[in-house]
């Protein structure tokens, strides 16, 4: 990237409504995690063409700066050019479920999974959505492919363990619960599927200390508080 950046630079000196040179310097841009920039240069080259892949460049830079609806609109413009775009889904369907948009979060992921580009983090919002909404199988289905892809992803772990707890399997979720918070010690999902755990397994001093380690990592974790209340504190 380094070394294409000066040859894209001198193409938009001569050329500066150069559709692909807008879009490449935008990869540039991004490859450097400067996100601001790249998404200036992938605008220009939609503004220009309205490329597919400027859509997709933008809705990558808009998610790492945080703007999910942002991201969302543009993984939307996206797929309704090219409903086949794989790439574009496992992030279309992540940012879908940070604003709410279950349906569509929904669709994205299994689409990813369908066009054999999802990932375990595809997976593990999978797991965790269909265990929200009471269908366990396709949960617990989606939640073992996350942790087949990579175990030691502390936060699949943790969802599986929130899933688990969900179906009323404390012994269970005490061990993905427990695999959470070796690989994600950093998580308070870990620490308060780990108190939930316990708690229902009558280990009443053990999900005390997790209960108050993920209050310490998040001190608004609404679960954590609500498992030390059943705790009597």
């Amino acid at each position: 990237y380094m070394r294409a950046q000066p040859y894209f630079e001198q193409i938009l000196v001569e050329h500066p409504t150069h559709s692909k040179a807008n879009e490449f310097m935008g990869n540039v841009m991004f490859n450097a995690a400067n996100y601001e920039q790249a998404v200036q240069y992938y605008q220009r080259a939609i503004a220009i063409d309205n490329a597919i892949y400027s859509y997709y460049g933008l809705g990558r830079a808009l998610q790492k700066l945080g703007d999910h609806r942002g991201a969302f609109t543009a993984y939307q413009q996206a797929v309704n050019r090219n409903s086949q775009f794989g790439q574009v889904y496992p992030y279309y369907g992540e940012v879908a479920l940070r604003i709410g948009e279950r349906d569509t979060a929904i669709m994205a992921l299994e689409t990813a999974s369908q066009l054999g580009v999802a990932t375990g983090e595809s997976y593990s919002y999978l797991c965790l959505i269909y265990g929200d909404i009471g269908d366990f199988d396709k949960a617990i289905e989606n939640c073992e492919q996350s942790v087949q892809i990579d175990p030691q992803i502390g936060r699949y772990a943790g969802r599986y363990a929130h899933v688990l707890l969900l179906m009323d399997n404390p012994a269970e979720a005490l061990t993905q619960a427990q695999q959470a918070v070796q690989f994600a010690p950093d998580d308070s999902l870990g620490f308060r599927a780990l108190g939930d755990a316990y708690r229902l397994l009558g280990d009443i001093e053990n999900a005390r200390v997790a209960y108050e380690q993920a209050l310490r990592i998040y001190p608004d974790n609404a679960l954590a508080s609500e498992g030390l209340m059943k705790l009597g504190r």
